[in-house]
């Protein structure tokens, strides 16, 4: 009986806490800015900016989006729009150029 328990819980574990992780979760340095559109481009990737878009360094300090700069390495973690497009959660400035 435990066993079957534990299998039970084993396999409805990663379903339990699957809206808790972002769509997609990629590193690389950014490829392109614009400032004007509010998007960055990493891996490929053209991911959206908005104001709740959170920004910070790895030690935990808020950044502006006008930070980012071509080259420098980040983290995002991103999901996407009605339309499919890709919105940033979250970016981390992993290190400079």
């Amino acid at each position: 009986m435990k066993r079957w328990l534990l299998l039970i819980l084993t396999l409805l574990l990663p379903l339990a806490s699957a809206g808790a992780e972002p769509f997609l979760s990629t590193q690389g340095p950014i490829m392109d800015v614009d400032m004007a559109r509010a998007v960055v481009v990493v891996n490929e990737t053209r991911f959206s900016v908005e104001p709740t878009t959170t920004i910070t360094d790895q030690r935990g300090r808020d950044l502006k989006f006008r930070h980012l700069t071509r080259g420098w390495w980040v983290a995002i973690e991103a999901e996407p729009d009605d339309d499919g497009a890709m919105v940033a959660e979250r970016i981390v400035l992993m290190r400079k150029k």
